[in-house]
């Protein structure tokens, strides 16, 4: 009976022992942005989850903390949205996160342009439409 008591103990309460403590929560942001710099947009999703950088320059930005002129968004599946929605100089109000949407891997071909925002800032195109 010990033995049953001593297994099951090590079964409730390993599991929280191991677990993450500080999980990184989820940080929303709204941008109103001019897209300055659009790329090519990858294929369409397929064995392989595809998305493109789009830059834009900051008009409002929710995230007071970043200092740049311009943001680099990442646009997870952009075939999701109508053909020439995404058009350079044109306005969008954009919900953003610190995390992408899925937690698949993603491959960005031009994920290395983005050289004039802060390291580690990336923020993943939550919703889209164009300023009226």
């Amino acid at each position: 009976m010990r033995h049953i008591l001593i297994i099951a103990s090590i079964f409730f309460i390993a599991p929280s022992l191991c677990a993450q403590s500080n999980v990184h929560k989820e940080t929303r942001y709204t941008l109103k942005g001019r897209i300055i710099t659009k790329n090519p947009l990858p294929p369409h999703c397929g064995t392989t989850s595809m998305g493109t950088l789009i830059q834009f320059e900051i008009i409002d930005f929710s995230d007071k903390t970043y200092s740049g002129k311009n943001i680099d968004v990442i646009i997870s599946s952009p075939e999701s949205f109508n053909a020439g929605f995404f058009e350079t100089g044109n306005i969008y109000e954009l919900k953003m996160s610190d995390k992408s949407k899925a937690s698949l891997g993603w491959a960005i071909p031009n994920e290395g342009s983005a050289d004039h925002c802060p390291t580690n800032y990336t923020r993943w195109l939550v919703s889209a439409k164009k300023a009226g």
